[in-house]
């Protein structure tokens, strides 16, 4: 089976985003329901906080609620991560669709957004989204080795090594 090329993927992520082809809107805020997880009640707020390290997202509730939510990205890692989330369509789960060719992995998701931090910094721009019922994925499709913005490391990306986060909104 072939591989997804990542830099297409990437990039069709990226435009897509950029063309509005997620439900990306600036959040207002949210839920007033309270809960005990800290996790919970900062998805309640209407914020997540994600943290990007070598090679997982931490933070990453597996339940939302639907609304507006804002994610913040904070990279403590010694390379560059980047937050893609996209919302799966099918009864997909990330790894399949991590295993498709990049034509039959984009029929199955809608971009909502991403985010991009190098080594030690927080995103400048948050990732705003209004987010639906369904299943979504975190990817981040940086290439391993990559510490430096005008760098070109040819490793395998992060989603490889295990930087997947998968959650559920509704």
């Amino acid at each position: 089976m072939k591989k997804i090329s990542v830099v297409a993927l990437l990039l069709l992520s990226l435009l897509a985003a950029a063309c509005g082809g997620g439900p990306t809107t600036p959040a207002a805020g949210g839920g007033e329901e309270e809960s005990s997880t800290p996790d919970a009640m900062e998805a309640e707020a209407g914020t997540v906080a994600v943290t990007a390290t070598e090679y997982a997202f931490e933070g990453v509730p597996a339940e939302l609620p639907e609304g507006e939510t804002t994610f913040t990205f904070e990279n403590v890692g010694e390379e560059i991560h980047e937050m893609v989330v996209l919302r799966i369509k099918t009864d997909a789960t990330a790894q399949e669709l991590l295993k498709l060719p990049e034509k039959e992995a984009r029929k199955q998701v809608q971009t909502v957004g991403f985010a991009f931090a190098p080594p030690g910094k927080t995103a400048k721009k948050p990732l705003d989204a209004d987010l639906v019922a369904g299943n979504y994925v975190m990817v981040c499709f940086v290439p391993v080795g990559t510490t430096a913005e005008d760098e070109k490391a040819k490793g395998p990306p992060h989603f490889t090594k295990g930087m997947v986060a998968e959650f559920s909104v509704g």
